[in-house]
């Protein structure tokens, strides 16, 4: 089976974009953020901390029965394109004591089945580039402690590289060189197509923790999951305090609805640096 279509490339759709980006239609412009944005309240960010002991108490239990009654599934991304790391697919570089990003990951999942007696679901999801090295990497590892059952693989889409001018991009005149993985965004398109989300629904999962493969702060806890629960989020983000020189997407208002607005979509007059938070990429 050819890359493209093994890995779900839409070619009408592709094709179709192509033509309006050589056309103009399409430009870098369109992705600057037109509507009214604001500083994002400071009520809109909750710290889980400074919170009282009776509210939290609140979140815990409420968390903990989502986590007992088998109601959560974790995701941890894992696509890309493998070259941020010399070359070598990140999740399974070593990142503290002999450890791999993803035995780290996985094995705090693991502790979470023991806590809480129960076997969450784990989604992982790889591209092209990662897939044959990272499904070796947890085999040879015997799944890091987990039940192989209750590992689930599945990929991202694939693109096609574009040369400025629109026509396609060939490295070294190898065709499959130039495809790359569109990044994370398509997870819930590519999650829904592996046939996953349907039997997660169907065995009674209701909610999804979702972090990148190299954020080894993005763990389970009782209270943010009681937290998203009880407030009856459609999502939650997971934030952290700016420090000088960090960049990334943040929380602000747009057209008064809060949301993750990404770096590169923010007015060149607006200031970022006004926002005291920049989004992690863990999500509820």
């Amino acid at each position: 089976m050819h890359l493209l279509e093994k890995y779900g490339f839409d070619a009408d759709t592709f094709e179709s974009l192509r033509k309006s980006y050589i056309s103009g239609h399409l430009n870098p412009e369109d992705n600057i953020i037109k509507g009214k944005i604001e500083l994002p309240d400071r009520d809109s960010l909750p710290h889980l901390n400074r919170m009282d002991r009776a509210t939290l108490e609140v979140y815990a239990r409420t968390g903990r029965g989502a986590i007992k009654a088998g109601q959560l599934g974790v995701v941890i991304v894992n696509g890309g394109m493998a070259t941020r790391f010399g070359g070598v697919v990140k999740g399974i570089v070593e990142v503290f004591d002999g450890k791999s990003f993803l035995q780290v990951k996985l094995e705090h999942i693991r502790k979470v089945h023991q806590e809480y007696g129960v076997s969450l679901p784990v989604f992982i999801m790889n591209s092209f580039a990662t897939e044959e090295a990272t499904i070796k990497h947890i085999k040879e590892n015997k799944y890091f402690g987990l039940d192989e059952t209750r590992v689930y693989l599945f990929n991202q889409f694939i693109s096609q590289r574009l040369n400025p001018d629109g026509s396609l991009f060939f490295l070294d005149g190898h065709p499959e060189k130039s495809f790359y993985g569109p990044g994370h965004g398509d997870f819930i398109y590519a999650f829904r197509r592996s046939g996953h989300l349907s039997r997660f629904l169907d065995s009674g999962g209701r909610y999804l923790w979702f972090s990148n493969v190299d954020n080894l702060g993005a763990t389970v806890d009782e209270r943010i999951l009681g937290y998203h629960i009880e407030e009856d989020h459609e999502m939650t983000a997971e934030l952290a305090e700016k420090i000088f020189g960090d960049k990334g997407g943040a929380p602000a208002r747009v057209n008064g609805k809060l949301q993750i607005v990404e770096g590169f979509k923010f007015p060149e007059k607006f200031d970022q640096k006004a926002i005291p938070v920049f989004n992690t990429a863990t999500y509820l």
